[in-house]
């Protein structure tokens, strides 16, 4: 069975490092955790499945109030949806590969309409 597996961040979202490019910078100008390391450790284990999605923020000293707002500085790689049209016309099968917290993902996959596309989560 032929498939296309895709990486979330750098091939469906602009973002290569989400965590180095946009949640680092989100938790500092919200006034949240300055530490980067801090930072980078509550989301290696929010993405692991150790904390939940709302422990993470409590760690990072921001509440899960601010996790919609966060979520909308992710953009879709350009080009992206005439692919995604095009493997789905020739109905091949399309995976995402990431290692992000659950939620996120959910969030991000339901805010750009990529299930519609994608066979698994």
């Amino acid at each position: 069975m032929k498939c296309i597996v895709l990486d979330a961040m750098g091939v469906i979202f602009k973002a290569a490092d989400d965590v180095a490019e946009l949640l680092v910078p989100f938790v500092k100008e919200s006034g949240g955790e300055l530490d980067e390391a801090k930072i980078n450790d509550a989301y290696l284990s929010a993405s692991l499945g150790h904390i939940s999605a709302d422990d993470f923020w409590l760690q990072v000293g921001l509440d899960s109030s601010m996790e919609d707002s966060y979520l909308s500085r992710y953009e879709l790689v350009a080009g992206l949806d005439e692919f995604l049209d095009l493997a789905s016309d020739k109905e091949i099968p399309i995976w995402c590969l990431s290692n992000d917290v659950g939620r996120w993902s959910k969030k991000l996959r339901e805010s750009f309409n990529l299930d519609i596309y994608l066979n698994g989560t």
